[in-house]
């Protein structure tokens, strides 16, 4: 009686299969199996497999090891926003958002944001699975310098274990007169004569 039995653990289902139960001397079979790859693999970057092939007769013998390579794309978007569409004194806080999402075939570890304006950047999730999309948070309190230069640019840097640092959009936020508050100042002077 023939027999062959596949030593990878993650068997989807087990469809190993010989045409004949037996062998001639100087016999030879081809007996086939298949796997379907899952997201574990494609993360791992290869399936590597050996088979036992076993009869009445004998010990059980290995095969050799077979590996395929997964074909990864480890790719993400990032796009930044905010709620704020324009400042109007010193001390405004601008509210930010990034929204990353993996647009790859492999899970994405290891997401960290960085911003030049701001220190307060935060990301709900550390890994992306592919297809997955997490919502990063920043802000910034504008100064007496931003209100002087009339708008306030800037974008983040979305890096993972995966990829390189990559650059969202700029975002510009622009400054605009509070005319309220300057006819509230003007209102209030008093004069002496």
């Amino acid at each position: 009686h023939l027999s062959i039995r596949r030593q990878r653990q993650m068997c989807i289902r087990d469809s190993e299969s010989c045409p004949v139960a037996s062998l001639a001397p100087g016999g030879q079979t081809i007996c086939t199996a298949s796997y379907t790859v899952d997201q574990e693999d494609l993360d791992a970057g290869k399936v590597e497999n050996i088979a036992t092939v076993d009869t009445d007769q004998t010990t059980p013998l290995n095969t050799n090891k077979v590996t395929i390579n997964a074909v990864q794309t480890t790719t993400f978007t990032a796009v930044k926003a905010s709620t704020n569409t324009s400042y109007s004194a010193a001390g405004d806080v601008l509210n930010y958002t990034i929204t990353v999402t993996n647009t790859g075939n492999a899970t994405l570890t290891g997401l960290s944001i960085s911003d030049d304006l701001t220190d307060d950047e935060s990301c709900p999730a550390a890994s992306l699975a592919p297809g997955a999309q997490t919502i990063c948070t920043a802000s910034y309190t504008v100064t007496q310098e931003d209100v002087a230069r009339e708008s306030v640019s800037n974008f983040a840097v979305i890096e993972t274990d995966q990829t390189d640092p990559q650059k969202t959009n700029t975002v510009t936020i622009s400054y605009v007169l509070d005319e309220d508050a300057v006819k509230d100042a003007f209102e209030s002077l008093s004069y002496n004569f």
